[in-house]
């Protein structure tokens, strides 16, 4: 069982993100139309992205009877997947955390026009006896897009960029809705990691609340912080797409999960109640088009010998092939207990 580093736990600071409310951005209407947008709402998206690389994000739009048929399903699927061995291959079990099960849904949107887009050879695995799987996964999926798309467009008007500057570029990427099922039954303490230290090579990730909590996000100056997700709300993180985008001046952050105290605790709660020990997480990774170039946008773009070295232009595939085999790499050296962490 792998356990957090001690690097780690003397970084960690008390700390508190951001809440953005984005209501007053939402409920303005066509992102066209520029009357009414709260640009200071908008300046604080954009400078929390920029200091922080996260913020909490609250959405009137969000509902909760949606989250509760989605994770009702998922957690049945996940304790489904652990009793059926000759399964886990197939829906994504990695052996370094056995009590640890992963789902991917890949979806996008499909252009108006139906014209052929790169990105959408890609077919999910449906698991038997869930008949509405797809409409449940597609409908919480759009929900968490809408989210990031609302930031994406609140982002770009706090840096002083056309307002689809960013959605432009993920409108029609293929998008991930990640899940994880940890089994907090099994052997658990203080300190097991459930997913090491990485930070993601999308646009944005979008992480939905988890009543275990354990998730831990590191900050440019490189404290780590837990991260404890108010209902109703999200955590937005920057990505490496979105880092290429301005040139630095937003950084991917480093997150992982690991059990606390507080989980601890909860996990005695539940245990008294004789309630569920799955922890069930849903984190969507935002991507740009696959083929959209990449590269510093103004006023980012400083023509400097570092940067052009740093970020040339590339297109987003470049992006998440690089830093899926670098983090790939690196996640399994944490895992058999270097301490190190992903830089």
């Amino acid at each position: 069982m792998a356990s957090s580093s001690s690097s780690s736990r003397k970084s960690e600071v008390e700390f508190s993100l951001p809440v953005i409310d984005i209501s007053s951005y939402v409920s303005r209407g066509s992102s066209r139309d520029p009357r009414g947008i709260p640009v200071s709402d908008c300046k604080l998206v954009s400078r929390s992205l920029k200091e922080f690389g996260a913020f909490i994000v609250k959405d009137i739009r969000w509902s909760l009877p949606d989250y509760d048929i989605f994770h009702e399903d998922i957690e049945t699927f996940f304790k489904s997947l652990s009793n059926t061995p000759h399964l886990q291959k197939q829906f994504g079990v990695p052996e370094e955390v056995p009590m640890t099960s992963v789902y991917f849904w890949k979806f996008a949107r499909r252009p108006e026009n139906n014209a052929p887009v790169k990105d959408y050879g890609v077919s999910n695995v449906t698991p038997c006896g869930f008949p509405d799987w797809n409409p449940t996964m597609d409908n919480w999926s759009f929900n968490m897009l809408g989210i990031a798309c609302m930031v994406a467009e609140m982002a770009a008007i706090g840096f002083g960029l056309p307002v689809d500057a960013f959605t432009s570029r993920i409108h029609y990427g293929l998008h991930t809705l990640a899940t994880i099922g940890s089994n907090l039954g099994k052997d658990v303490q203080e300190g097991t990691i459930l997913q090491a230290c990485h930070h993601n090579f999308n646009f944005l990730t979008i992480h939905g609340r988890n009543k275990f909590h354990g998730l831990h996000i590191w900050l440019r100056n490189a404290a780590r912080v837990e991260v404890k997700i108010p209902v109703g709300c999200f955590v937005i993180q920057a990505g490496k797409q979105l880092e290429w985008l301005t040139g630095g001046a937003c950084l991917a952050t480093n997150h992982d999960i690991v059990v606390t105290k507080t989980t601890m605790d909860v996990i005695n709660k539940m245990k008294e109640r004789d309630c569920s020990l799955w922890r069930v997480s849903s984190s969507l990774y935002v991507h740009a088009l696959s083929d959209a170039i990449l590269k510093p946008l103004e006023p980012f773009d400083k023509h400097t010998v570092k940067m052009a070295n740093d970020y040339p232009p590339v297109p987003a595939e470049y992006v998440v092939r690089e830093y899926a085999e670098m983090r790939h790499a690196m996640q399994k050296k944490i895992l058999e207990g270097d301490g190190s962490s992903v830089s």
